[in-house]
């Protein structure tokens, strides 16, 4: 067995602004697990917007979108622009197996 040199964990992603919470109490409403969305969906689609309005769009689409494995592919109109999404379900991080997901762009992965 290998031993672990360095993690980058989810926390650390968000603790560092790479990644953005989504509050649970609107990401409960379709999902169990905690969430987050990358900081680039978070300054081009939704800051300066309907916040809630604009997750909650985003939350729905991925609720009905295609998986493949461990990952949800869907599209979403924010504005007049339809915009292409990946989520990804995964542990939280090497010591903790907790689910979390995360939602980016596809160039993001």
């Amino acid at each position: 067995m290998e031993n672990l040199v360095y993690s980058y964990t989810w926390d650390d992603a968000i603790e560092d602004g790479t990644f953005i919470r989504i509050p649970e109490e609107l990401s409960k409403q379709l999902f169990k697990y905690p969430m987050a969305i990358t900081s680039s969906i978070w300054s081009q689609y939704i800051e300066g917007n309907d916040i809630n309005g604009r997750l909650w769009d985003i939350l729905w689409m991925m609720k009905n979108g295609k998986m493949d494995g461990n990952i949800c592919q869907f599209k979403v109109k924010l504005g007049r622009e339809v915009v292409a999404m990946e989520a990804v379900c995964e542990a939280r991080g090497p010591d903790n197996p907790e689910a979390i997901m995360t939602i980016y762009l596809p160039e993001e992965a």
